[in-house]
């Protein structure tokens, strides 16, 4: 009996998470967009400098992706707090019976999208540099090549860290349904204890070399950040 109602509940879940992705299928569009915007935009930002004598002349400008990566954060942010929205959470209960599958459907969705937001990121950023290459083709260009193993470590990194921000968002979006006056308190609280300690904690994971302890950090992290989301969820009331 048992076995039957844990294949019960897998399937509510599976059910439950086809259905978001069919529904918010919007949301990788939105994705696409923001990184295409962030292309744009990091065409008009360029960092640089110059110098110049009587016969020589010599501009030097810096052109990186860190806008496009940027937005894609930000866009990871968004999402899952919508996703905690009254709206989106109601629509749950056309399949999902508690809601544990609720949540699990929900993480299992921004985990998706995680992927598929870290992979398009890289590529982006990828494309955004073969733009580059084409417009300022009469002048020198200088660029490190990416082998393959990086570009898909690249792409590892990137979802990762779209997974602590969408894990983020989702545990902001769940405290902000608690009440609305922790909208605004929570986001500002967490950034304090993130940057406290000269940012010592955010360096920890900017600046860690050590792939295994970025991801177990990372996934740490994340991880945390959902089981409070579950946890301040059942906190709230009972739809009748």
């Amino acid at each position: 009996m048992m076995s039957l109602t844990e294949t019960s509940v897998s399937q509510i879940i599976l059910r439950q998470y086809r259905y978001k992705w069919n529904s918010f299928f919007g949301v990788i569009t939105s994705l696409i967009i923001t990184q295409m915007v962030g292309i744009l935009i990091s065409l008009g930002s360029t960092s640089g400098g110059g110098s110049s004598s009587d016969t020589l002349s010599v501009n030097i400008s810096y052109f990186s992706g860190d806008i496009i990566i940027s937005f894609s954060f930000i866009w990871a942010l968004i999402v899952a707090i919508l996703l905690t929205t009254k709206a989106y959470r109601f629509e749950d209960f056309t399949y999902v019976t508690n809601r544990l599958t609720s949540n699990l459907s929900s993480i299992l969705f921004l985990v998706s999208a995680s992927i598929v937001g870290g992979i398009t990121t890289i590529l982006s950023s990828i494309c955004y540099k073969l733009i580059v290459v084409f417009i300022y083709h009469d002048v020198y260009l200088i660029y490190s090549p990416i082998s393959f193993k990086e570009l898909v470590l690249a792409m590892v990194v990137t979802t990762l860290y779209m997974i602590l921000f969408m894990s983020i968002g989702y545990l902001i979006g769940m405290v902000g349904q608690l009440h609305r006056l922790f909208m605004f308190v929570f986001p500002p609280l967490l950034l304090f204890l993130l940057f406290r300690n000269d940012g010592a904690v955010i360096e920890s994971f900017i600046f860690e070399h050590s792939f295994l302890l970025f991801f177990i950090k990372t996934f740490g992290v994340s991880f945390l950040f959902f089981v409070l989301s579950v946890i301040f969820s059942n906190r709230m009331e009972v739809r009748v």
